[in-house]
């Protein structure tokens, strides 16, 4: 019965670091970039550490980003703002250090958006919001090898500890 207990402890321990972990973002570095007129041309940037509670960048449009948990909020305090035409008009939120694997999205504002393993972004070309305009992405994320690697090494080391005990 006592190995039982031990087994458990053991697999509880492993398990900790994924539930302590308030959202994938928390703690994870990035540069918020504002790309305009094109994808390729960085107009501005600011980097972070989430949670972020506000990122306001400083290229007109009073935009506030929020960032953290596991979510990236855009909300639109200007009225009558209005994104210029171009190829691109919009921001990349870049995270180096994180594997995205999935995107929900949802705006009263605009649907032109995207995403890859380490980006998201979101187009504003030629649109005007209105104050209550906003941008919300939710991020879901897998752990990186390394992480996996550790959890896996504690989980044996502990039930080779029981067996030898056994």
């Amino acid at each position: 019965m006592r190995s039982y207990m031990k087994l458990l402890v053991v697999l509880a321990l492993c398990a900790l670091p994924m539930v302590a972990s308030a959202g994938v973002l928390d703690g994870q570095s990035g540069t918020l970039y504002y790309y305009y007129p094109d994808f390729g041309t960085v107009y501005t940037a600011d980097a972070f550490t989430a949670p972020a509670t506000v990122i306001t960048l400083t290229y007109g449009p009073d935009l506030p980003n929020v960032i953290g948990g596991n979510s990236i909020n855009i909300t639109f305090g200007n009225i009558g703002y209005s994104f210029t035409g171009a190829n691109f008009n919009g921001e990349d939120f870049y995270f180096p250090g994180l594997t995205i694997t999935s995107v929900a999205y949802s705006s009263n504002f605009t649907d032109a958006w995207g995403w890859d393993a380490h980006d998201v972004w979101v187009n504003f070309q030629g649109l005007t919001p209105n104050a209550d305009s906003y941008v919300n992405f939710t991020l879901s994320s897998t752990p990186e090898p390394g992480t996996l690697m550790l959890l896996g090494s504690g989980m044996l080391a502990g039930i080779g500890d029981l067996r030898r005990r056994l």
